[in-house]
C-alpha cells in the first residue's frame, strides 16, 4: 500500500466517518421509535459497526504512519493524540447523550460509591493485565525507559479514547438494551463477544492458536467487566480497569 496516497486519505476518512455515521444514526432513531426496547437495542448494534469502522481507518492509518520515513516516536504519537483525543470524546457526548437522550448515570457513571469504584477498578485491571499480557510480564523486565512524551500520550490514547469510547458503548450503552431483549447473562456474553471481535486487527493471524487465545481473553476481560457493570450499574469501575489494561505495558 502507498503511504503517501493513503494516508491523507484515511486521515480525511477518520476525521469525517464520526460525524457522518452520527447523522445516520441520528436518522435511524427518527425511524425507529425511540421508546421501543427493541429499536434501541438495533440502534446499539449500530453504534458497534460505527465504532468497528472507525476503528479499522484509524488502525490503518497508524500502521502507514508507523512506517513513514522520519516518524518521530513520541512527539508522533502525541500528534496522533490531538487528533483521536477529540473525536473520542465528542463522539460519546453526541452520540449516547444528545442522540440518545441517555444520562451518565445511565450510562454507569454512577459516583455513589467512589472508594469501592477506584479500588475494584485498580484490582480489576492489574489483574487483567497479569491475564492479557502475561506473556510479556512472565517473560521480561519492566524496562521504564519509555519517555516522558510517550508515558503521557499513551496514558490519555487508554483512558481518554480506548476505554472511555469502548466503556461507554459495550458496557454503558449496549449492554442494559441487550438485557431487555436477551436477560443479563445474554447481554454480558454478547457485548463480550463483540468487544472481543473488534480487537481482531491487533493480532497476528500467522499463528491461529495465539490468535484464538488473545480472542479468548479479550472476550473474557468483556465477561468480567460486563458482570460488574451488571452487579454495581457502574462502568467507572471497568473504565479505570480497562485504562490499565491498555497503559500498564508502556513501562515493558
Amino acid at each position: 500500500m502507498n503511504s503517501d496516497v493513503w494516508q491523507p486519505i484515511l486521515g480525511l476518512l477518520s476525521i469525517f466517518w464520526w460525524p457522518l455515521a452520527l447523522i445516520v444514526m441520528y436518522l435511524l432513531k427518527r425511524w425507529l421509535p425511540p421508546s421501543q426496547d427493541r429499536s434501541a437495542t438495533i440502534r446499539g448494534l449500530g453504534y458497534v459497526v460505527i465504532f468497528w469502522v472507525g476503528r479499522t481507518i484509524g488502525t490503518l492509518m497508524g500502521g502507514l504512519s508507523s512506517t513513514t520515513e522520519g516518524a518521530g516516536g513520541g512527539m508522533q504519537e502525541l500528534g496522533i493524540l490531538l487528533l483521536t483525543l477529540p473525536i473520542a470524546l465528542l463522539w460519546v457526548f453526541f452520540a449516547f447523550r444528545k442522540i440518545e437522550g441517555a444520562t451518565w448515570r445511565g450510562l454507569g457513571w454512577n459516583v455513589s460509591h467512589v472508594k469501592r469504584e477506584v479500588g475494584w477498578g485498580i484490582l480489576l485491571g492489574l489483574g487483567l493485565f497479569l491475564l492479557l499480557e502475561f506473556n510479556l510480564v512472565f517473560t521480561q523486565l519492566p524496562l521504564f525507559d519509555a519517555t516522558a512524551v510517550s508515558i503521557f500520550a499513551l496514558f490519555l490514547m487508554s483512558f481518554g479514547v480506548a476505554s472511555w469510547q469502548e466503556e461507554n458503548l459495550y458496557r454503558g450503552f449496549l449492554q442494559p438494551k441487550l438485557e431487555t431483549q436477551i436477560g443479563d447473562r445474554g447481554a454480558i456474553v454478547t457485548q463480550a463477544v463483540l468487544f472481543s471481535v473488534a480487537h481482531i486487527g491487533y493480532w497476528s493471524f500467522t499463528t491461529l492458536m495465539v490468535f484464538l487465545l488473545n480472542l479468548l481473553l479479550v472476550g473474557v476481560m468483556g465477561v468480567i467487566l460486563g458482570y460488574y457493570r451488571q452487579r454495581y450499574t457502574s462502568v467507572i469501575a471497568p473504565f479505570l480497569a480497562h485504562g490499565l489494561v491498555d497503559f500498564l505495558p508502556v513501562f515493558w
